[in-house]
């Protein structure tokens, strides 16, 4: 009996250390991104629509992650500015700002995709950062690769 008690004892010891383990650290994901946006179309959309949803990529798309959780992006020509947040491979942006003007309540209660937060998905092995919103003309999709350097650009200068 002795045996069997001393057995359990020690497997009950592994299980715990072995759920004692610390968990894998997060990638450091601070920094400069630069984005490239593609629109997957769908069978709803025009050419017309389509084109006018690609404009998004001929402007400058680029993300800076600060490391105290606040983060600035050019969107197009959009200028945003907010909090971001890792959660494993998960990145959430939560815009508090908007072509310089703080976001309101009611304008988060707006069907506006530029006040609503944005969700990321982290590719550690291409080193990407890609969103995707679902819109009538099909799915558009930003893929944010890792910039060269990790200072600002022009792209993100405050003004």
């Amino acid at each position: 009996m002795k045996v069997h008690f001393g057995v359990a004892l020690a497997l009950m010891a592994v299980v715990i250390g072995a759920g004692c383990q610390p968990a894998a650290p997060q990638a450091d994901l601070t920094g400069r991104w630069m984005g490239s946006f593609t629109l997957e179309r769908n069978e709803n959309s025009t050419d017309a629509e389509a084109a006018a949803a690609n404009l998004l990529g001929a402007g400058t798309n680029a993300l800076e992650l600060k490391s105290d959780g606040t983060y600035r992006m050019n969107l197009a020509i959009f200028p945003l500015e907010g909090n971001w947040k890792q959660t494993g491979t998960t990145v959430t942006l939560t815009p508090t700002k908007v072509l310089g003007k703080e976001i309101t309540d009611a304008d988060r209660k707006r069907d506006d995709s530029l006040t609503n937060p944005y969700v990321l998905e982290f590719d550690a092995k291409a080193d990407t950062l890609t969103m995707r919103e679902a819109t009538k003309q099909g799915t558009g999709v930003m893929v944010y690769k890792r910039a060269e350097t990790k200072t600002d650009s022009p792209a993100l200068q405050e003004k």
